[in-house]
């Protein structure tokens, strides 16, 4: 596969897999979360898709040795960004409930 000339496709191209998957993620998140934490959660499933599926390109070493090589790096992109949103989506739909259990707790409030 030729390499895109500018860097801004160059980008778009080695994000466009986990942003497949992000998107996917998004389509099928069954978390009640607001606009903005819904756009947190899109860009954090981007990152990890991106570095964790880096990683787990280069620990499996999936660009050695199979038929398309790049389709496997692709795959582990995505399937990190689609579990990556999964995670930060039940995240974020927990922190407030984390921070009221605290606040309850050190300052006796009854919110």
């Amino acid at each position: 596969m030729t390499e895109p000339a500018s860097g801004l496709a160059s980008l778009a191209a080695k994000l466009a897999p986990s942003a497949v998957g992000a998107v996917i993620a998004l389509r099928f998140n069954t978390r009640d979360i607001s606009a903005p934490a819904r756009a947190f959660a899109v860009v954090c499933s981007l990152a990890i898709g991106h570095y964790v599926g880096g990683g787990v390109v280069d620990y499996l070493a999936l660009l050695l040795g199979r038929p398309p090589p790049e389709m496997m790096a692709n795959c582990a992109h995505m399937g990190a960004a689609v579990f990556g949103l999964s995670l930060i989506a039940s995240v974020t739909a927990e922190i407030p409930k984390a921070i009221a259990a605290l606040r309850r707790k050190f300052l006796g409030d009854s919110q």
